[in-house]
């Protein structure tokens, strides 16, 4: 499969780092980027005089900043300096940049489609994890890497099958952990039908409960070692998790703790919880099989 380098363009203004992703031509999400036109002006650096097609970009400030932009790979090294220290009034502004990194050499990215998307070569394409012809018959909804490079995935199969009348189509009843060969390590039922799936950085998963809208945290052996719910501050409640993004889990570097996000498409809130597994023990020993 042909590979594509992901860039970013990052803008910091007054102390806040905005990031916004894309791959080889327009991005997914944030701001609204579209070829721009040769000779356009920047507001941020002046007019503009580029060789060749470029990518444009705006975004929107509450109140005057001092603003810096650059560049950056899928790595997070610096490609190309945008702009530095530019003050910048209150409103929408736009940006641009024409391709090439810091000494004028074009960034590889790929071959593009009429409408900037990457195109991929399919005869190149290989398959990573086998069809289940087990006993289990594991159909995949969705799926996580982690950080070790194994795979976390949710879907249904014979053992765990999808509920009847089930609403959560994209869900899964059964959670399933792949190494990175895509060899299956285990396979457990879920509690419930989940929707949300996130790795945990250092190893296990979280899982989001489609009608509960309870979370629960899984070991990398896939033990179930702890739940939680809206509590007080959510006045216990919350609509139903409906999509696979509905749980996101990062580790805070400042205190090692998990920060649990969670959707509410009820009154339209994100559940925010935080989760010390840093003691976290694992007794392990023989057991004779009876």
């Amino acid at each position: 499969m042909r590979t594509t380098l992901a860039f970013s363009a990052r803008f910091v203004c007054l102390g806040v780092l905005l990031v916004l992703v894309f791959q080889s031509g327009p991005p997914r999400d944030a701001a609204a980027w579209a070829p721009a036109k040769k000779g356009a002006t920047n507001p941020a650096t002046g007019p503009t005089q580029p060789a060749g097609p470029v990518s444009q970009f705006s975004f929107n400030l509450d109140k005057p900043a001092r603003t810096s932009a650059g560049i950056y790979d899928a790595d997070d090294r610096l490609v190309r300096v945008l702009w530095t220290m530019k003050e910048l009034p209150a409103g929408k502004h736009t940006g641009q940049w024409d391709g090439q990194d810091e000494f004028g050499q074009a960034c590889p990215v790929g071959e593009l489609d009429e409408r900037g998307n990457p195109t991929y070569d399919w005869a190149k394409a290989r398959e990573a994890i086998p069809k289940d012809a087990s006993p289990l018959k594991f159909k995949p909804t969705m799926a996580q890497h982690a950080d070790d490079g194994s795979v976390y995935a949710f879907g249904w199969s014979e053992k765990w099958p999808s509920p009847k009348n089930n609403p959560f189509w994209m869900g899964g009843t059964t959670l399933v952990r792949f190494d990175r060969e895509g060899k299956r390590l285990w396979a457990v039922g879920l509690p419930e039908v989940c929707v949300g799936l996130d790795a945990v950085p250092g190893g296990g998963c979280m899982t989001g409960g489609g009608r509960k809208a309870t979370i629960y945290h899984y070991l990398s052996n896939g033990l179930l070692v702890g739940s939680m719910s809206p509590g007080e501050a959510m006045c216990k409640q919350s609509g139903w998790m409906d999509n696979h993004a509905s749980v996101a889990v990062n580790r805070d570097p400042r205190d090692g703790i998990l920060d649990v996000f969670a959707e509410d498409d009820y009154v339209l809130r994100i559940g925010w919880y935080r989760v010390d597994d840093r003691d976290v023990r694992l007794l392990t020993g023989p057991v004779k099989r009876p």
